[in-house]
């Protein structure tokens, strides 16, 4: 072989290695932003946790909030007038952290961050208490729908045709 064509071969070589590099620079580009983008999400997550949880510590907080709902909502299906409104805060407050962690788990899950294997057994939770005897779910969907991510409330209407 001449050097022309060796030439001729090391710059095709070259070449396709170029291309290789500059796909897997953009390809680690994607899951930094991806992984930023899950980190945001996490954060904002657990910011309102926090705001949760400490509204749930605080006995005049839960029943301002019980009654907030019971004015502005009704009482869920399930509950009667012997419901408190301190009850009702404390499982709205409660009812409506677990649905945000089931929330962040899922936004995890989309992102590639939590494995389906991971997924699944927190998706069946989901699915029973969707399903289940606790009418929080339902009512929290109901009445909060627009607060969830689409993908999350779509997941959440096909859990519940489950059932039917």
């Amino acid at each position: 072989m001449d050097s022309a064509k060796i030439n001729d071969w090391m710059q095709i070589i070259g070449l396709f290695a170029l291309v290789a590099s500059l796909i897997f620079v953009g390809l680690q580009m994607k899951q930094d932003q991806d992984i930023a983008i899950a980190g945001q999400y996490q954060d904002r997550f657990s910011t309102a946790m926090e705001f949760w949880t400490s509204r749930e510590q605080s006995p005049i907080q839960v029943e301002r909030r019980g009654r907030q709902l019971m004015e502005r909502w009704g009482l869920p299906d399930g509950y009667d007038e012997a419901t408190t409104a301190t009850e009702l805060g404390s499982v709205f407050l409660y009812t409506r952290a677990e649905i945000g962690i089931y929330d962040n788990l899922h936004f995890q899950n989309e992102m590639g961050l939590l494995p389906q294997s991971g997924w699944q057994p927190y998706e069946n939770q989901l699915e029973h208490r969707i399903n289940g005897d606790e009418h929080m779910y339902r009512y929290i969907f109901l009445h909060m729908r627009d607060s969830y991510r689409e993908s999350f409330i779509d997941l959440c209407d096909e859990l519940e045709r489950k059932k039917q």
